[in-house]
């Protein structure tokens, strides 16, 4: 098996909207997008874009804003139905993105449909936590914030001998 992250292009992306995987395509659409307009907003809204490609066909687009807030990284991603077929490689591949996104910006944070289940369980898996359902996007649905933040090694306090105050 061929798995390569490949830099997002109108090209790819275009693949990726049209190969979208249905749950997905419904996040766009209660979003108030279709899946083309979804992943190019999505792709042009972010700094960081990339296609994770398995044997030269699109398994899914994800990107990284990190122009709004010098602490939160705000992901995105949209998946193809070739997620099916190669689930374990998807979840593999996820959790060293979202290492590398962390290395980025120490909180991560979304929002993702309440009644996209699959993207809530593998949110879930890779140490999101889901807040409560709020109304969001113009068609008013039922969304839930998604967050994660980079695990911190806490070093305990050292106080010097002498402080150099009498």
């Amino acid at each position: 098996m061929d798995i390569k992250i490949v830099p997002a292009t109108r090209e790819n992306l275009a693949l990726v909207a049209a190969g979208m995987r249905t749950d997905d395509q419904q996040e766009c659409w209660r979003n108030g997008y279709t899946p083309e307009a979804a992943v190019l907003w999505s792709a042009k809204d972010s700094n960081l874009n990339a296609v994770c490609m398995v044997n030269g066909a699109p398994l899914g687009a994800y990107g990284l804003n990190t122009k709004k807030d010098p602490v939160i990284g705000y992901p995105w991603v949209l998946t193809t139905a070739l997620v099916e077929d190669y689930k374990k490689t998807f979840m593999r591949a996820s959790q060293e993105i979202v290492a590398d996104m962390l290395s980025r910006r120490p909180i991560l944070q979304l929002y993702v449909d309440a009644k996209h289940y699959r993207a809530l369980r593998w949110a879930q898996w890779l140490g999101f936590k889901i807040g409560p359902e709020f109304e969001y996007g113009p068609l008013k649905a039922r969304f839930v914030q998604i967050v994660k933040t980079a695990e911190r090694t806490k070093m305990p306090l050292i106080v010097p001998a002498s402080i150099g105050v009498h």
